[in-house]
């Protein structure tokens, strides 16, 4: 199996579990909130470094030009990305997200202005669509990978060895 695909694969499973779990848990609820988000971003990026990492090692026998590097985050990225809107998308087609949408609503209507309340509890109510759920979470995970693949490739490429005297 190709490495970008193993580490998508791997990217996309353990942030789906991830999530469920903080469904499950009701974590939205709790200060948790923060931490849970902190920690999915962190699996992800150990993740995109391992992955790249592997390749350089494994094909390129330890020296990777920062191109290839980049475009293994960038595909690391995708796949993973793809696959936890998958599941992600699963989830919010089968589970039943009202007390997370409440918490929601209920958290517009203590921040929001009472006379802008209904817009923005219209709009809110649209993002919890499984397709948007799904959509949202591609790019989220798209942007912060490419990201982050910018900055791994720079730290893991084929550095030039010849001294300067």
């Amino acid at each position: 199996m190709k490495v970008y695909l193993k580490y998508g694969l791997l990217t996309g499973l353990i942030l789906t579990c991830w999530i469920a779990a903080g469904y499950l848990l009701h974590w939205y609820k709790t200060g948790f909130i923060l931490y849970w988000t902190l920690i999915g971003f962190a699996i992800q990026a150990v993740l995109l470094f391992t992955g790249i990492r592997e390749e350089r090692a494994k094909v390129y026998d330890g020296e990777i030009p920062y191109g290839r590097a980049l475009v293994v985050g960038i595909l690391i990225s995708i796949s993973g990305g793809i696959i936890y809107a998958a599941g992600n998308f699963i989830l919010f087609s089968i589970w039943d997200y009202s007390d997370l949408q409440g918490f929601v609503i209920s958290q517009i209507k203590a921040q929001v202005p009472a006379d802008k309340q209904a817009t923005a509890v219209q709009e809110a109510t649209k993002n919890f669509s499984p397709p948007f759920q799904a959509l949202s979470t591609l790019l989220q995970t798209v942007i912060f990978g490419l990201l982050l693949s910018l900055v791994f490739a720079m730290f893991l490429r084929k550095r030039d060895n010849t001294n300067i005297t």
